[in-house]
């Protein structure tokens, strides 16, 4: 069955720790809003929508099992030394982690505010077999801006927080 929308505004988040991406998207007027703001700022932008008359949809990567961000490792990592590799490893999941203190804050906040916010997880690419390429899961600039009709391709968190949201569009 196919997604009913139960408002007027759609806004997608991805949280980050300095600037989150949020898009917001009036089904009535078929207008975009898309900002890079932190999370105080990001609040505040909500509070102007009555929690009746919008979908809050975020990005909620910490649903997701595993070690994340492995795949922009260095190619020279492993040529490193031990401390080398675990410092690196060490500060990635910091940054992991910190995103995801970003993401819960953003969501316990809106909830304390009456606002219903759905989780959904980034998308996963498809299992490949063997020699397969690798089917990217991000938004490029040209996806992005044949997707909503816009003529800015903007940054990934605004992307990131389009994709988390188009589904719900």
């Amino acid at each position: 069955m196919a997604y009913q929308p139960k408002c007027r505004y759609v806004a997608g988040i991805d949280p980050d720790i300095d600037k989150s991406g949020l898009v917001i998207y009036d089904r009535d007027e078929r207008r975009w809003l898309c900002l890079t703001i932190p999370v105080a700022e990001l609040r505040e932008k909500i509070l102007g929508f009555s929690a009746l008359d919008i979908e809050i949809i975020v990005e909620a990567g910490w649903l997701v099992g595993g070690f994340h961000h492995m795949a922009g490792m260095p190619a020279n990592l492993r040529s490193r030394g031990v401390n080398a590799q675990l410092a690196y490893v060490g500060e990635a999941c910091t940054r992991v982690g910190q995103n995801f203190g970003v993401g819960k804050t953003i969501v316990a906040l809106l909830q304390a505010e009456g606002y219903e916010v759905k989780l959904v997880t980034p998308p996963k690419p498809p299992r490949r077999k063997p020699g397969e390429p690798k089917v990217k899961m991000k938004w490029d600039a040209e996806k992005f801006m044949h997707l909503t009709g816009l003529d800015y391709g903007h940054n990934e968190e605004i992307r990131d927080a389009c994709r988390t949201m188009y589904p719900f569009k």
